[in-house]
């Protein structure tokens, strides 16, 4: 991966290049800066129909990658699959232009605003887009950059607005916590994801840590959690969210069946009573933590309990098609054990009896199917049913005995039964 050489310089929002164009993030900046009016283009090895948006927005884009898509460009945006050695790359660096990854530059798009960002091994994209929904329910107009796009927020994973909050999802992987500076902080959990770019739980529990010390005005963290528990963020001045009794912003009777959940939120001798359209504890706690900022920000409990009730979900994030003869197929992005598992305990609470569970899981970067071979089959051994699409090494270097066949092995030798 390249890695930035020098500081960024001052923003101008006119004839920014994106490199690396078609990731989920890049296409949500793009988005975003389209709607700033400012003048924009990219490149991507492949051809998708997300790009075909952009450039019917009026997005420059060009096929492949190449020194000559950089002429009339101010300032590279850089994604972070990008090689070290791609020829853009190396022609902004001849021309001296300013280079920034993809979390840099959001650091720049926030710093005119109250910055709000959402931070966690899991949970990053349904609850930055909670916080957006309840804010635009509130008539806030936020600014917001996601990883996926929201059905109730315009099908869109970001928009530019004139009002004075910024709400943008913080992912950890590679070091990209680091060029953040938030007004407000969310942390939903700290798992074990993404330490082939730490090199150890310790390291990567030090980002978490330092991303809430420099939060400025205030930081709000899943109080249940053992890995928020492990980094010492639940001091006087951290608003926490859970179930548990200790939690200053707290759930209470929760019930899910097929179209959802309800519980009571309490905060402060205060109490509403939220129901959500997507089912799930998981997705509760999401909530909390939309809630718990929300309250930061100063809306009313009531106020955030009737934005949340117009939340219907983030794409891929147990997406539910519905049924068609007796058989409900629900889409879902969980990759790592944990998600795996939540999911699947989800669906196995609301299955109807004599209902099956059948997983199809395509397994997701090299390093982690590495790592957690073990943990992955046990979670789809817990299925009647897993049937395993092959590894997507998304980007990283093959290795062939990282593979979904001995996923599946590993599943069956645990007593469940799998289909490569």
């Amino acid at each position: 991966m390249w890695e930035a050489s020098e500081p960024v310089r001052a923003f101008s929002p006119s004839d920014v290049h994106l490199v690396g164009i078609g990731g989920d993030g890049m296409l949500a900046i793009a988005h975003y800066l389209a709607d700033m009016g400012c003048q924009c283009s990219g490149s991507d090895l492949r051809s998708t129909s997300e790009i075909a948006l952009l450039a019917a927005r009026g997005v420059r884009i060009f096929d492949g990658h190449a020194p000559a898509h950089v002429a009339g460009a101010r300032q590279l945006v850089v994604s972070d699959a990008i090689r070290a050695s791609n020829p853009e790359l190396a022609e902004a660096r001849l021309r001296d232009l300013p280079i920034s990854g993809r979390a840099a530059f959001l650091q720049q798009l926030a710093r005119e605003k109250q910055a709000v960002f959402v931070a966690g091994s899991h949970g990053k994209s349904t609850t930055t887009a909670m916080i957006a929904t309840v804010l635009e329910s509130a008539g806030l107009l936020p600014s917001f950059i996601l990883g996926a796009d929201a059905a109730c927020l315009g099908d869109r994973r970001s928009r530019f607005q004139p009002g004075e909050i910024f709400v943008a999802e913080a992912c950890e992987a590679f070091g990209n916590l680091a060029p953040l500076l938030p007004d407000f902080a969310v942390i939903t959990n700290i798992d074990d994801d993404h330490l082939e770019h730490y090199g150890s739980q310790a390291a990567l529990d030090r980002a978490f840590a330092d991303f809430v010390a420099r939060t400025r005005r205030g930081a709000v963290v899943n109080g249940d959690d053992p890995g928020v528990r492990r980094i010492d963020a639940c001091g006087p001045d951290i608003l926490t969210f859970g179930f548990g009794e200790a939690n200053r912003v707290r759930a209470s009777g929760f019930a899910q069946d097929v179209g959802g959940s309800t519980f009571d939120v309490s905060f402060e001798g205060r109490s509403a009573r939220v129901r959500l359209s997507i089912p799930g504890r998981h997705t509760a706690c999401n909530a909390l933590a939309c809630a718990a900022l929300c309250l930061r920000l100063n809306i009313d409990l009531e106020i955030i309990a009737a934005g949340l009730a117009t939340f219907t979900g983030v794409a891929r994030r147990w997406t539910d098609h519905a049924s068609v003869g007796g058989i409900r197929i629900v889409d879902d992005y969980a990759h790592h054990p944990t998600e795996l598992n939540v999911s699947i305990e989800t669906a196995l609470a609301l299955r109807v009896p004599g209902q099956r569970l059948i997983i199809a899981h395509q397994p997701q970067l090299v390093s982690r199917t590495r790592r957690l071979t073990a943990e992955i089959a046990a979670a789809l051994a817990r299925c009647d049913a897993a049937l395993l699409l092959d590894l997507d090494p998304g980007g990283e270097k093959e290795e062939p005995e990282v593979t979904s066949e001995a996923i599946a092995a590993s599943v069956d030798a645990a007593g469940g039964r799998a289909i490569f």
